[in-house]
């Protein structure tokens, strides 16, 4: 064989090589899955405390937002499919704030009770975290109370997860 025709064959062989090695990269770092922090703990219920650093941390940030009234920063938290969902069907900021929380004060005129609802928050108040940890996906219900301004308290429950390295608190699309 002549360095003429060896030389298409060694570019082949370079090229293929060099292809097979970032498929298999790529699909390798697809199938990663992120270790879950809280995988360690069994399902049940938990104090807020009782979980990872990282999920306190997200939790803590997320409803810091919601009490300086940082709504904008609070939707950053959320599942943005789940949000885009329900803005695609007139869903406003704040009443996806008020839905995703499962919050239910009485009132004649549902949207002017969710907008002072939402406006008035003083403080949330963790009262206990539902773990269920499945393969790849840890579902988290949190529930407690938000005080209002006015000192009055309502239940709230909102829905998280933690899948593929990242948090998202989580509600229905209706």
């Amino acid at each position: 064989m002549n360095s003429d025709t060896m030389k298409p064959s060694i570019l082949i062989f370079i090229v293929f090589t060099v292809f097979n090695a970032c498929s298999t990269s790529r699909e390798s770092s697809q199938n990663h899955e992120s270790p879950n922090p809280d995988a360690a703990l069994r399902q049940g219920s938990y104090q807020l405390e009782d979980l990872n650093p990282q999920t306190i941390l997200f939790v803590q940030d997320a409803f810091k937002a919601i009490e300086k009234h940082q709504f904008n920063t609070f939707i950053d938290f959320c599942n943005p499919a789940i949000y885009a969902a329900q803005k695609s069907i007139g869903i406003k900021r704040d009443q996806f704030i008020y839905e995703i929380f499962n919050l239910s004060i009485p009132g004649e005129d549902y949207l002017s009770v969710l907008d002072s609802t939402i406006h008035s928050i003083k403080a949330i108040k963790i009262e206990s975290c539902q773990l269920n940890n499945a393969d790849m996906v840890t579902f988290y219900t949190i529930t407690g109370l938000i005080r209002l301004q006015d000192e009055s308290s309502h239940a709230f429950t909102i829905e998280m997860i933690y899948r593929n390295g990242e948090y998202f608190f989580t509600g229905g699309v209706g």
